[in-house]
């Protein structure tokens, strides 16, 4: 064989070699880069999901208040009683 047949076939060795290797190092970073994608995006839920209850809650909160007060403004009381209040001061009455 001569010297530039086998400096060719160590050559394309080689190159096979490193091109299996930066292949090899592309798909380990996709791997890691979408498992943080999947990661962010759980999170991203769970967050939203966890905003989404505080403002329900933050929500009814108000509008439990906003429904005493415009009783209370109806009935020309400070407060309003639940009707379930209501019913426990008539029996201890």
């Amino acid at each position: 064989m001569r010297i530039q047949d086998e400096a060719g076939i160590h050559a394309d060795l080689y190159r096979r070699q490193l091109h299996e290797a930066a292949v090899s190092e592309i798909e380990a970073y996709r791997a890691e880069r979408k498992a943080l994608a999947e990661g962010s995006v759980s999170e991203i839920t769970r967050k939203s999901t966890e905003s989404a209850r505080q403002m329900e809650i933050e929500y009814k909160n108000r509008m439990s208040g906003a429904a005493a007060h415009i009783a209370g403004k109806v009935t020309g009381k400070d407060h309003v009683l639940s009707s379930r209040d209501e019913k426990g001061n008539n029996r201890r009455a």
